[in-house]
C-alpha cells in the first residue's frame, strides 16, 4: 500500500518494544497524524493519492536520478564516494575532491567497470545503479566537497563526510587510563552555587571555585546543568532544558567582577543601592529569576557602555570582533532575536526609570557582547579544571530540544516541525506518557540541510568543556513525537547522526556520554558501546530484582550518577519527605496512596542497608533506623565502588539538602529549577562529613580500579 511505504520513508514507525518488553503497535491514526504533520498538513485530512506518490517518488527515486547525493559519509578507515549512473553507461569521469579546510582540488578518473555495485533502481524501464567508488589514500577526516563531471550527464555536487569509528575517549582510553583509580566528579547545577559576593545566583566565578576545591580533593569533572540561553521574556520560567537557544550561553552565569570592564565601575557598584540588592537576593534560599535579571543586566549594560568607550584598536575591541566573526550569521540572528524579545520583557518594562538599559537592550552588539564575555568565562573554567589536575574537567549537558517559537528554531529554516512535540511513551511512571513541549526536527529537513544545524548544535556544546552529556540520546535513533493526543516514533538516520557525533568527538577532544534511561531501541546501546559512548545509568534504578544491584554488576562504559534532577535528593528520599511533599501537591492522590507509598519506601531503605551490609560498608543487624549522617557516606562509598567506568554524586546530597530540584510532573506548584544550595562554598568546603565523603568516594574508585583490572 502507498500509504505504508510513505510512512515508512517518512520515519513513522508502526511498532516499538515499550519498557516492560512488550512488544506494541502503534495506532495507524495516531501514524496518519505525525505524517500529515511532517507534510505541514491538517491532522484529519485524507492525503490524496497524488500527493503520496510524489512524495514517494522524491524520497525513494528521485535520488537515484541524481549524480551525487547531496550528504554521504564513509568511516576514514574505508573512504569510499557513492555515484549514482544508468545501467550500461560505461564512460569514464572526472571526481574532484576539495578536502575541507584546503583549497585546491584533486582530481582523478573514475570508470564504473572498475567501481563495486551497492545497489540498483529502476525508474521508468530505466535501471539505475549505485557505485561505490574506493579512495585510497582519503583526504583525512572531515567534511570535503565533491564535485563530479560526466560527459553525458553533467555535473553534480556533494559533501563527503569522512568519520571515525569511535567517538573521543582522551584519558579514558584502554591504554591511557589512571590503572590506580577511576574517575569520578561532582554534578551540581551552576545556578545553586552560593557565595558572599555572587548577583543572587551561582557563576563561573562560584564554578572556578568549586573546580579548586575538587581539584584538591582529587575529583576528574564537574558535572553541570545545561548552559543555554533562556528566554530572556520569561524569567519565571527557567528550566535549562526548555531553553530558548541550545546554540547559546546564559547571560546570568557571567561573573561580573571577572569582566575587564569591571575596575572603571567598580566603585559605582559598591554603592548602596547595588550591594543592598545584592545582600537581598544572596541570602534568599530560592531564585527569584526576574530579580536576578532585573539586577544583572542592569550591571550588564554598565560594562557595555564603558566597553564602547574604548578606542578601535583596542585589543578587547578586536577580541569581539573576531569572536563575532567567528560564530557567523547564526551570532547575527541570535541578537537580532534578543533584541526583539527584549522589548518584549520584564527587563524593558522595568527600565522605564533607565533609559541607559533601554538602549542596551535594543542594540544587538550588546548582546554579543554577553555571549563574549560568558563564553570566554566558560573556557576559562575549563582551563583551570585541567591545569589543577582533572583528567576531564567541566561536562556539560544538552538539552533534547529547544522552545517552540525561539530563536534556536524560527532560525532553522523550516527544520522543525512546531505543530509537534517531543515527548515519551505511556510507561510505570507515566500512564499517559510525557509531553514536554519541545518541538522535534524533522528527519527529512536534516538530511537535506546537510544536518548543518545538528553539526553546529554539537560544535557550539563541546566547547569549554572536557565531554559532553547528551540528554536523551535515544533521541539520535528515534524520538516519540506528540500530535496533540496521537504518539508515536520517528525515526533518524542515526547512522549518520552517530558519525557526525563521533566526528565532532574527535575534533573537538571532547567525551560523549549518552543518557540513555527510559524506553530504549534494543540495539542502541551495543551501537554506542562500539562508539565508545558512554551510557548513564542512576543509583536509584540499579536493581536486581528487589534488591539494589550489586557495585560489582554496575554496567562498565557507563556514568553511574548516584542521583540526578528528576529524583529526590537521598535526605529526603531517606526520611520520606519527598512523598509528603508529592501529597501536598497531589501528585499522590489520597492518604491511602501516600501511606502505600510510605510503606514500599520503608522496603526499599531496608533493601538499601542489606546491600551495604553485604558490602561490608555496614555491621551486620545495625541498629535501625539508621541516621542520615551514617547512611551518607555509606552510600557514596557503596555508588563509588562500582565498576562504572565513571561516577558523579550530587553537591546537593553532599549538603545534606532535602529539597528536590524539579518534581516532574509540576510546573507552577513546585518553584522548580530556583533552589539554591543550603550553605556557601566557603562553608561546604569546611563541612566535615562532606570532606569524608569525598574521601570515601575516592578509595571507592581505588577499589573499582582494582576490582576491574582483576
Amino acid at each position: 500500500m502507498a500509504l505504508d511505504k510513505l510512512l515508512y520513508l517518512q520515519g513513522v514507525g508502526d511498532r516499538f518494544i515499550d519498557c516492560r518488553g512488550r512488544d506494541l503497535p502503534i495506532d495507524p491514526g495516531s501514524r496518519r497524524a505525525l505524517l500529515n504533520t511532517m507534510l505541514g498538513l491538517p491532522v484529519g485530512e485524507v492525503l490524496a493519492d497524488e500527493l503520496i506518490n510524489e512524495r514517494i517518488f522524491e524520497l525513494d527515486a528521485a535520488p537515484w536520478r541524481g549524480l551525487l547525493p547531496r550528504f554521504q559519509w564513509q568511516h576514514v578507515d574505508a573512504a569510499a564516494i557513492e555515484c549514482f549512473l544508468p545501467a550500461g553507461m560505461d564512460q569514464t569521469f572526472e571526481c574532484h575532491i576539495q578536502a575541507e579546510g584546503q583549497q585546491e582540488w584533486l582530481s582523478l578518473e573514475l570508470s564504473p567497470k572498475a567501481m563495486r555495485v551497492t545497489g540498483e533502481y529502476r525508474i521508468d524501464d530505466i535501471q539505475y545503479l549505485r557505485f561505490n567508488a574506493v579512495l585510497n589514500p582519503g583526504p583525512g577526516l572531515g567534511y570535503h566537497r565533491l564535485r563530479l563531471c560526466h560527459p553525458l550527464l553533467g555535473e553534480a555536487e556533494g559533501i563527503l563526510m569522512l568519520a571515525p569509528r569511535q567517538a573521543f575517549l582522551g584519558r579514558l582510553e584502554p591504554g591511557r587510563r589512571n590503572q590506580q583509580r577511576l574517575p569520578f566528579g561532582v554534578s551540581v547545577g551552576l545556578w545553586a552555587l552560593r557565595s558572599a559576593n555572587q548577583w543572587g545566583i551561582g557563576d563561573f566565578g562560584d564554578l572556578g571555585q568549586l573546580l579548586d576545591f575538587l581539584c584538591r580533593e582529587g575529583a576528574d569533572f564537574v558535572l553541570l546543568n545545561p548552559l543555554h540561553a533562556p528566554d530572556i521574556a520569561s524569567p519565571e520560567d527557567p528550566s535549562p532544558y526548555s531553553p530558548w537557544d541550545r546554540r547559546w550561553l546564559n547571560p546570568l552565569y557571567i561573573q561580573i567582577e571577572d569582566c575587564a570592564e569591571y575596575p572603571a565601575l567598580s566603585q559605582e557598584f559598591a554603592g548602596n543601592d547595588w550591594q543592598i540588592q545584592r545582600k537581598l537576593l544572596n541570602q534568599d534560599a530560592w531564585l527569584d529569576y526576574p530579580r536576578v535579571q532585573g539586577l544583572k543586566y542592569r550591571a550588564f549594560a554598565l560594562l557595555f557602555q564603558q566597553f564602547c568607550r574604548l578606542k578601535d584598536d583596542n585589543l578587547r575591541r578586536s577580541r569581539l570582533a573576531d569572536f563575532v566573526a567567528a560564530q557567523g550569521q547564526a551570532l547575527v540572528d541570535f541578537a537580532r532575536a534578543e533584541v526583539s524579545r527584549a522589548r518584549v520583557s520584564p527587563l524593558w518594562e522595568g527600565a522605564a526609570d533607565a533609559p541607559w538599559l533601554r538602549d542596551c537592550l535594543a542594540r544587538e552588539d550588546f548582546h554579543q557582547y554577553l555571549q563574549f564575555i560568558a563564553a570566554d568565562q566558560l573556557q576559562l573554567c575549563q582551563l583551570r579544571a585541567r591545569q589543577g589536575g582533572m583528567s576531564i574537567g567541566l561536562v556539560r549537558d544538552l538539552a533534547v530540544g529547544a522552545r517552540a517559537g525561539g530563536s534556536e528554531l524560527t532560525s532553522a529554516n523550516g527544520l522543525f516541525c512546531q505543530q509537534a512535540s517531543i515527548g515519551a511513551p505511556p510507561d510505570p511512571f507515566s500512564a499517559t506518557g510525557q509531553d514536554w513541549g519541545l518541538p522535534p526536527p524533522d528527519p527529512i529537513a536534516m538530511a537535506k540541510q546537510d544536518f548543518s544545524h545538528y553539526i553546529a548544535l554539537l560544535r557550539a556544546n563541546m566547547s569549554g568543556c572536557g565531554a559532553l552529556r547528551i540528554d536523551h540520546i535515544m533521541g539520535l535513533q528515534r524520538l516519540w513525537w506528540w500530535v496533540g493526543s496521537d504518539g508515536g516514533y520517528v525515526y533518524y538516520p542515526s547512522d549518520t547522526l552517530l558519525a557526525i557525533l563521533c566526528l565532532e568527538s574527535q575534533r573537538n577532544c571532547c567525551l560523549v556520554l549518552g543518557e540513555d534511561l527510559g524506553t530504549v531501541a534494543p540495539d542502541l546501546r551495543h551501537r554506542l558501546w562500539e562508539s565508545a559512548i558512554p551510557g548513564n545509568d542512576l543509583f536509584y534504578f540499579c536493581r536486581e530484582g528487589e534488591e539494589f544491584c550489586a557495585p560489582a554488576h554496575y554496567r562498565h562504559q557507563s556514568l553511574m550518577m548516584q542521583a540526578n534532577h528528576d529524583v529526590a535528593p537521598l535526605s529526603a528520599w531517606w526520611s520520606g519527605s519527598d512523598l509528603h511533599l508529592r501529597r501536598q501537591l497531589d501528585l499522590i492522590g489520597s492518604d491511602e496512596e501516600l501511606g502505600a507509598a510510605l510503606a514500599a519506601r520503608e522496603q526499599d531503605k531496608e533493601a538499601l542497608l542489606r546491600r551495604l551490609e553485604q558490602e561490608g560498608l555496614l555491621e551486620a543487624g545495625a541498629e535501625r533506623p539508621l541516621a542520615f549522617d551514617s547512611l551518607l557516606p555509606r552510600t557514596m562509598a557503596l555508588v563509588a565502588k562500582g565498576r562504572s567506568l565513571l561516577v558523579s554524586v550530587q553537591l546537593a546530597d553532599l549538603a545534606r539538602d532535602r529539597h528536590p530540584v524539579n518534581i516532574p510532573g509540576t510546573s507552577h506548584q513546585y518553584a522548580n529549577w530556583q533552589r539554591r544550595l543550603p550553605a556557601s562554598l566557603t562553608t561546604l568546603f569546611a563541612d566535615p562529613l562532606l570532606l569524608q565523603c569525598l574521601h570515601l568516594i575516592r578509595q571507592g574508585r581505588l577499589q573499582a580500579a582494582q576490582d576491574c583490572a582483576d
